[in-house]
């Protein structure tokens, strides 16, 4: 009896003793752990204030695929209708070099910001306008691979895509090369566009390519132009139209008419928010360019935004201020598409969200 006594005495001792150590090691634990977070924080503070902001950038770019393709595999969050963004808000540091390519989608106030471009001593300015879509393409896959074009004097290669060219659905897999290629070869590399209030842009995309160019005798937009006529030959979309199929009015279609008149449904519900969020690195908004400046400043180009774009008014012209509220509905209708990239784009693409001084 009074050795099973001590048997159960020293099993007793030996829990007590058991729950105290595991106590310890806990508290142990615990102080480990606060001790190395706060070592290693203070090491990669250090460490990322000696480093330059295209190294930052790289880092930040892949620890974020490694969540995207660890962590997060399968999960997929939205913003209201549009996806959740993968970026970092970091922009690549163009002091010394690197790769622009601006997608000018027509009568958004690209035309300002290509004279910016051109006229800017750290930019060699180049466009499509006179070189065919395969050779600018070359081109743009050359520099990828070229770390030559990087360094002290050396300046941004901004090339223009604007003219006869593939839309940005279309040069999808050019993109993800080019910029696999430059991340390989710590090239920077900056892709953009510029969207227009939908309505507005609907109105403009007319305005210039029946009444303007009928008036330059470009093409032949026969009269009346007035709101019938635009809802006569306008497809609808033509934002998104343009970024699917890269096309503005039926006569414009040269090479393919039927561009111009073809469903975008396709290219809509194929997740068109979802490429542009994979590729644009910045979506600018035709009535706040300053805002498209102050993000060049922020990488290192004083592009500036005083410049206007002189396209001569015509007193035929039709404007949405004079228009009446059924008309206004009627142009929304057909923007629908065109509305939900743009609600995206402005939510998203804004200086606050990228970490820049408004005051820039």
């Amino acid at each position: 009896m009074k050795q099973d006594s001590n048997l159960i005495l020293r099993k007793q001792r030996r829990k007590k003793r058991g729950g105290r150590l595991k106590t310890i090691f806990i508290i142990v634990s615990v102080t480990l752990m606060t001790f190395y977070a706060y070592t290693f924080n203070k090491a990669l503070l250090n460490e990322s204030s000696e480093k330059s902001i295209p190294e930052i950038s790289a880092s930040l770019a892949d620890a974020e695929d490694a969540i995207r393709n660890g962590v997060t595999t399968g999960i997929t969050k939205r913003r209201d209708d549009g996806p959740s963004s993968r970026k970092t808000h970091s922009l690549p540091d163009l002091r010394k070099g690197g790769i622009v390519v601006f997608y000018h989608m027509p009568k958004t106030g690209g035309t300002t910001l290509r004279h910016l471009a051109k006229v800017n001593q750290q930019i060699e300015f180049h466009s499509n306008q006179k070189v065919s879509m395969e050779n600018t393409k070359k081109l743009i896959n050359q520099w990828t691979l070229s770390n030559d074009i990087i360094g002290e004097g050396q300046k941004v290669k901004f090339v223009e895509l604007h003219y006869a060219l593939e839309s940005f659905v279309v040069s999808n897999d050019d993109l993800t090369k080019w910029r696999a290629n430059a991340k390989e070869n710590n090239i920077p590399f900056f892709v953009f566009t510029v969207l227009r209030e939908p309505v507005e842009a609907f109105i403009s995309f007319f305005n210039f390519f029946c009444i303007y160019l009928s008036k330059a005798k470009l093409v032949d937009c026969l009269p009346p132009h007035d709101f019938s006529k635009m809802l006569e030959i306008s497809p609808d979309n033509p934002q998104a139209r343009w970024l699917c199929f890269a096309t503005t009015l039926s006569l414009q279609a040269s090479n393919d008419k039927s561009l111009s008149n073809r469903s975008i449904d396709s290219c809509a519900s194929g997740d068109l928010l979802g490429v542009m969020d994979s590729h644009f690195d910045w979506i600018g908004i035709k009535s706040r360019l300053r805002d498209t400046s102050a993000v060049f400043q922020t990488m290192g180009i004083a592009l500036g935004y005083g410049h206007k774009n002189k396209v001569t008014q015509i007193n035929s012209f039709l404007k949405s201020s004079t228009m009446t509220s059924n008309e206004i509905e009627t142009l929304e209708s057909l923007v629908k598409e065109d509305s939900k990239i743009y609600d995206w784009a402005e939510s998203f693409y804004t200086l606050q969200n990228f970490g820049i001084d408004t005051k820039v």
